[in-house]
């Protein structure tokens, strides 16, 4: 029988149903509960494909802020976009609260007034970041980084500087506070000194103060002293309480303080590092939070302290008072921690952590266990001075700006209508679809859309996804989007004047004149020679040429499935007409395509001479043999497969001498100075293409035979399989037999689609990546095709989500974890939306993931 586990969920159907099977009770299984690593998996014996459901996720939505001055409006700042919401003051804010819950919640700043003063910035929190300033009954003529503010039940109960203590009273909104002085500021009542305040707490009337004169309590019901507690010692840098004990600490010790006697009941050895003293707790204490303990179990009802330091995160358990270790091992991307804020989402916990270089996320039990939100995809900034929570978002201060971090509900057909209309208004040249640039940093409102050497390739991914989208669908636009994009092909095939020769890329004439296409950009081949289209229709265009095998493989791919799925008669003609002349034409000028000069292009040659003879190409000699193969394929599929063109092909190319079956067996390079990711891509395309195009029991398949490309297939996709990819998983599981994958293997590559669509950034724009910092990223020691390893190659030994590194596309490295990206480029989403269809076309998932 198969067995779908959903949540806490078990459901059994008889063998080879085939029925799509969806669970929406919760029962236990024999008063066992199910394992949350099998939560969503579903195991199938002799079925054909059986969707696994997922339900909804969570996307982290960004809106950012930066501070106004500097710079100034007429002058924008040079790093962030103009559209970013401008927060009033000159920054940084140094503490943020939230005040009121649910949609009467409001977040309140303290931020600069001036190198010397302070004021009080608020915003509703589910506004776009829009503070405005607090009234205040009297100034506060302290720094803004040594005035804290004081919570108590979600309500603003004191303000704290260096020699003053206030109680404060605000209106609802916040939008005006009343502050009367309780101790200090030339009273008449004498006072310990405060000093330099880093946090503030309250229990009952009582405010707890982590100074640099050590730990003071002030009083809130009366006009009182300001007494320093005992036993503390001085410069405590956080403070917060845990049941009847307030905790204190500082880079010599954690201090227990019973709240009530107001006594020292127990200290703990801080590691002085330089020293080599050890401590229970790792480093300099930096900030202190309790919290639910971070387990995967909404059934978890203990607390916990949590402690931050430079070097990692230390846990003191909140009913053995033992401590443990939170460092890279367990998966901290890094450390320097200066905020900890425990979130509880959907019943699960959740800690933020602040650092020095952005946001790291622990969510037990989520696949990723750690998310790590840090550059301009994710917060302006990079120190983290301040963080609080607000229902579903979560505001986090930097030295340059403010961010808030919305979760959101979504479901990857949710992401899919975001990223086609994405798609549709800024990657749409003709029906031709590749990056754009952008004019200033991250500002995608005015996009420059140029050509691409690969913008067939590119292109096909997009007719291919919009194509199986319509037949999932029926939408009319989807249709019209494949119609679009499929003419976009029909372009690059017709203007060169030339039957089965695709251009690079076209231009129009405005395009030229304009300088945004033809030779204007950097890319690699814009030396290559660009001629005028002599064909009267693209009068005045330009074509490139020397097409590349990038080109010809994204054609028969997607032309392939237009013969096949086109809804119009007419369109299925044209494509079935051009994949004819394409695959034809490469097979009578001996296995090669031929350029405008009538010689072979530089990587349009599948001869076996080239193929087998040529040692520098020794690389591609499997992945040449599978491509060309899958090229017959196609063109049997949209002619006569009995035509013996393609019959005498096949058996000269796969004779005992040319070999091109058993060329393909091995035609995954594991050498790691030889992987090359760009050739991935150029291998499973083909690989659809062959098995789609060459169906079991077809005519195609008596004559081609399908076993080599099916153990191949298997062989190149366990190879890549833990780059936990969507198109390569897509593709696999799309074509092969019911035996090849055992059912649990499919149900984990299914999860490996869901989980890579779901990382898959919303935002397209290539910003800035840094990753070189991380401290829980391991590398791969062995030396890449550039002469690198180790830290040198940036190749992790496992992939970090998609919006944690810089890969925009799959022909290139999953694992590649290196600092890049520069905020000036906008990718297409062809790459995401194309094993999206796919695996909706194939019934992996479904339209409710």
């Amino acid at each position: 029988s198969a067995l779908l586990v959903k949540g806490e969920t078990t459901v059994s159907s008889e063998a080879g149903q085939g029925a799509l099977i969806r669970a929406t009770s919760s029962a236990g299984v024999g008063g066992c509960r199910v394992s949350r690593m099998w939560a969503d998996a579903l195991v199938v014996v002799g079925v054909m494909q059986l969707a696994v459901t997922h339900g909804s996720y969570t996307e982290v939505v960004p809106i950012r802020g930066v501070y106004e001055s500097p710079p100034t409006a007429e002058q924008p700042h040079p790093l962030y976009p103009p559209q970013w919401a401008q927060v009033p003051t000159s920054g940084p804010i140094s503490q943020l609260i939230v005040v009121g819950s649910g949609s009467d919640a409001v977040v309140v700043a303290v931020a600069p007034l001036s190198s010397s003063s302070t004021k009080l910035l608020r915003a509703s929190a589910i506004d776009d970041l829009n503070f405005t300033e607090v009234e205040l009954s009297v100034p506060v003529s302290f720094p803004a980084d040594s005035v804290r503010l004081v919570l108590d039940g979600g309500k603003l109960v004191s303000l704290v500087t260096p020699s003053c203590v206030y109680r404060v009273e605000c209106t609802t909104e916040v939008s005006r506070c009343e502050l009367e002085l309780r101790d200090g500021c030339n009273r008449s009542v004498p006072s310990a000194t405060i000093g330099a305040v880093h946090g503030a707490v309250a229990t009952g009337d009582t405010v707890w103060i982590a100074s640099a004169a050590g730990l003071m309590t002030s009083s809130l019901s009366r006009s009182a002293a300001t007494v320093r507690i005992n036993g503390v010692g001085a410069n405590i840098m956080a403070v917060t309480v845990h049941g009847e004990n307030v905790i204190a600490g500082s880079a010599e010790k954690l201090w227990v303080v019973n709240s009530n006697s107001q006594r020292v009941v127990r200290w703990e050895w801080v590691t002085d590092v330089a020293q080599g003293w050890g401590g229970v707790v790792d480093d300099a204490v930096t900030t202190l939070a309790v919290g639910p303990r971070m387990t995967s179990t909404s059934m978890n009802t203990s607390t916990d302290m949590f402690i931050g330091n430079p070097t990692c995160l230390n846990i003191q358990d909140g009913e053995t008072g033992m401590f443990s270790r939170v460092g890279a091992d367990e998966g901290l991307p890094y450390g320097n921690i200066t905020q900890i804020l425990p979130v509880t989402r959907e019943g699960l916990p959740q800690l933020w952590l602040g650092t020095t270089m952005g946001v790291a996320v622990w969510q037990p039990g989520q696949d990723p266990t750690w998310r790590y939100y840090y550059g301009p995809r994710w917060i302006v900034g990079s120190v983290v001075k301040a963080m609080a929570v607000a229902g579903d978002s979560v505001f986090v201060a930097t030295e340059l700006g403010v961010t808030r971090l919305i979760t959101e509900s979504y479901t990857l057909a949710q992401k899919a209508a975001h990223l086609e209309t994405v798609l549709l208004a800024r990657h749409d040249r003709h029906g031709l679809t590749s990056e754009c640039n952008m004019r200033s940093f991250g500002d995608v409102r005015d996009c420059v859309q140029h050509d691409s050497d690969n913008n067939g390739l590119w292109t096909s991914l997009v007719v291919t996804a919009m194509y199986m989208a319509h037949a999932v669908t029926g939408n009319p636009t989807h249709l019209t989007t494949a119609s679009r994009y499929f003419n976009g092909l029909v372009l690059l095939n017709r203007i060169t004047g030339i039957r089965g020769l695709m251009a690079r890329s076209a231009c129009a004439p405005d395009e030229v004149a304009a300088g945004t296409c033809a030779g204007n950009g950097t890319w690699i081949h814009d030396k290559t020679t660009w001629v005028n289209s002599t064909v009267d229709e693209y009068d005045g265009w330009l074509w490139k040429t020397d097409t590349s095998s990038d080109e010809s493989t994204g054609h028969v791919f997607a032309l392939s499935v237009v013969a096949n799925l086109a809804p119009d008669a007419k369109e299925r003609s044209l494509a079935r007409e051009l994949l004819s002349d394409i695959v034809g034409g490469i097979v009578e000028h001996g296995y090669c395509l031929i350029d405008r000069t009538g010689k072979p292009t530089t990587w349009g040659k599948w001869d076996p001479a080239m193929v087998n003879g040529n040692r520098a190409w020794s690389d591609e000699r499997g992945l040449q043999s599978l491509q060309l193969l899958a090229y017959i394929a196609a063109g049997m599929n949209v002619t006569d497969p009995e035509k013996p063109i393609w019959g005498n092909a096949i058996a000269e190319l796969t004779n005992t001498t040319n070999q091109y079956y058993e060329n393909m067996i091995n035609l995954k390079i594991t050498s790691p100075i030889d992987d090359n990711f760009s050739d991935d891509e150029l291998t499973f395309l083909p690989f659809f293409t062959y098995l789609y195009a060459c169906p079991a029991e077809s005519r195609c398949s008596k004559i081609l035979d399908r076993v080599p490309a099916l153990a191949a297939l298997e062989r190149t996709w366990r190879i890549v399989r833990k780059e936990r990819a969507s198109p390569w998983n897509a593709i696999m599981l799309a074509v092969d037999t019911p035996s090849a994958i055992a059912p649990t293997e499919r149900a984990e590559a299914i999860r490996d689609i869901v989980w890579n669509l779901q990382s898959w950034p919303l935002d397209m724009v290539e910003w800035p990546v840094t990753n070189s910092h991380r401290i829980d990223i391991i590398y791969d020691r062995a030396e890449n095709r550039f002469g690198q390893s180790g830290t040198d190659s940036w190749h992790s030994q496992s992939p970090l989500p998609a919006n944690e590194r810089t890969q925009g596309r799959w022909n290139s490295d999953a694992w590649d974890v290196c600092d890049g990206g520069d905020g000036m480029v906008e990718m297409d989403p062809g790459a995401w939306l194309l094993p999206y269809w796919m695996s909706r076309y194939y019934g992996l998932i479904s339209d409710t993931d």
